[in-house]
């Protein structure tokens, strides 16, 4: 016996202590169902998001020289590099050219940017997932929101029944 167990449940016979197997009640059933379907395939897809999620931190983490792509991929798209070097050029132009970038030791802001945002996608979608698991693993075991829900659907069920 539980903390909510001491709800009045307005489906229910006080004499037979059953709840009516009419269309209302396989609809709650019905309802309830499909809430912990969804809730398992969300905490299911929550736990491989994060699953994904630190598998990929960790080869980060173990091979740096993958975020080459991302960097590439920012520098061709928006010349971060290049302009970081012509305005580097323009804040010394009593510097030759050759002694403003030696060679090999620039300075690639496009590849600190590839950390940046792959840091910061990694924590959205980690985010996203823990949320996932969350509602998933209420939504599973029948959360007292998903109950109250389906009261009131089975409440306005009612009352548009006998109104109409």
């Amino acid at each position: 016996m539980g903390y909510y167990d001491n709800d009045p449940d307005p489906d229910s016979d006080p004499d037979s202590g059953e709840t009516p197997r009419g269309a209302l009640g396989v609809a709650r059933e019905l309802f309830g169902l499909c809430a912990t379907l969804a809730g398992v395939v969300l905490l299911l897809a929550g736990l491989l998001a994060g699953v994904r999620v630190i598998l990929e931190a960790w080869t980060l983490y173990n091979e740096p020289q993958r975020i080459e792509r991302l960097a590439t991929a920012i520098e061709q798209g928006s010349n971060l590099d290049r302009s970081f070097i012509s305005v580097a050029r323009e804040s010394s132009p009593d510097q030759p050219a050759a002694a403003a970038t030696p060679a090999g030791t620039s300075l690639r802001l496009s590849y600190f940017a590839a950390w940046f945002i792959a840091l910061m996608l990694l924590v959205v979608i980690g985010g996203l997932a823990m949320s996932a698991v969350s509602v998933g693993g209420r939504l599973a075991l029948g959360y007292q929101h998903v109950r109250k829900l389906g009261r009131a659907v089975a409440n306005e069920i009612r009352r548009l029944n006998r109104t109409a």
